[in-house]
């Protein structure tokens, strides 16, 4: 495929820039471990350009009779794909991924 030096820097400056982000975030995690201990739920941190707050998510466990009707519907849905009865919808994204070594990134 051919494509425009514009566009070739535009793949460069991507690939630069989710590379910098990946290396934020390991950067990140150590500090939330010394963060961490300074916070209170409802209570925000105050910073030079902003507020850190501790948040919480929803993590829900569900008994065996749950998982068990679960497991079935996952049946069922496999069943509908098998069937051609399922839609696939696609969600359109970008991703990126780093080569190992020996490979190429698409790999």
């Amino acid at each position: 495929m051919d494509i425009s030096e514009k566009q070739q820097e535009a793949l460069l400056k991507y690939e630069d820039l989710k590379l910098q982000i990946k290396e934020l975030e390991v950067q990140l995690d150590p500090l939330k471990e010394i963060i961490m201990p300074l916070m209170e739920k409802g209570k925000d941190l105050q910073c030079e350009k902003g507020v850190i707050k501790l948040k919480e998510r929803a993590n829900w466990t569900f008994s065996a009779d749950v998982k068990t009707e679960l497991k079935k519907v996952e049946e069922m849905k496999a069943d509908e794909i098998a069937k051609g009865i399922a839609q696939n919808k696609p969600t359109i994204y970008i991703e990126y991924s780093v080569a190992k070594k020996g490979e190429d990134a698409g790999e």
